[in-house]
């Protein structure tokens, strides 16, 4: 084989290393987003709109044996709505994530291919934004661990604020 079909043979390869990748992390930001996100949401806005209910019942009835403490209550429900907020902040550092290990994974190749056309200047530059890259991404990945556990402790702390502002049950006579 010439030179030239060997070159065009290795970035022909490349290539496709480069989409299988890509696709690879995309797949796991799909898999990431259904695995660990959906609790987040349905927790925190289940928790807000079924007790956003259950107060807006409690305090059109006068004939319940249920007082409510509105503050309390109200706590809750912006415990919740902040739990809601913080899970959003996790959507936003796991894209960014995501992003960032694309972009670490692109610098590789381009810098693994620099090494092969002998250009170690470039293969240098790009090996450096690769780490920097790498970097970020796992950065933006502890973000999105910590907010997803903040989110998590605010559901329950708004579970246990929710309980307490339900406290006054007495029977009616």
């Amino acid at each position: 084989m010439c030179k030239t079909t060997l070159h065009s043979n290795k970035e022909l390869e490349r290539f496709k290393a480069k989409l299988a990748s890509e696709s690879e992390l995309l797949k796991a930001t799909a898999a990431f987003e259904h695995a660990a996100l959906r609790p987040l949401y349905l927790l925190n806005g289940g928790a807000l709109i079924a007790f956003m209910a259950l107060y807006g019942a409690i305090v059109r009835t006068t004939d319940t044996c249920v007082q409510i403490d509105h503050p309390w209550a109200k706590g809750a429900m912006v415990i919740w709505t902040i739990g809601l907020a913080f899970a959003v902040f996790v959507t936003v550092s796991a894209y960014c994530s995501q992003f960032a290990f694309l972009k670490h994974i692109r610098r590789k190749l381009e810098a693994d291919k620099a090494s092969d056309d002998d250009n170690p200047h470039t293969a240098g530059e790009k090996e450096g934004e690769a780490t920097c890259w790498g970097d970020k991404g796992k950065k933006h990945r502890r973000w999105a661990m910590g907010f997803w556990l903040a989110s998590i402790t605010l559901f329950i702390i708004g579970v246990a604020v929710a309980c307490f502002s339900l406290s006054n049950i007495h029977r009616l006579p």
